[in-house]
């Protein structure tokens, strides 16, 4: 009996159709549609990298420029 309310990102692709994403927290999808603003990065490895860290760390990592944080992800070279 308990109401959740989560965030959603439809995606639509030529080679897989439409996908949907969902997230609990609205800073969760945000972070996500700015991770697909990079060039070469799809909704697939943007899933994936929120998934290996906090988006606290994530963001840290952008701003204090720390490559070797970020190319340990996978998805990223």
């Amino acid at each position: 009996g308990q109401q959740i309310v989560f965030f959603c990102y439809f995606n639509w692709s030529a080679e897989h159709g439409p996908s949907l994403f969902g997230f609990l927290h609205q800073a969760e999808k945000t972070v996500f549609e700015l991770i697909l603003k990079c060039p070469g990065i799809g909704p697939k490895i943007a899933l994936s990298i929120l998934s290996q860290m906090t988006i606290g760390s994530f963001i840290q990592a952008i701003i204090s420029g720390s490559v070797q944080a970020l190319t340990v992800l996978h998805g990223i070279g």
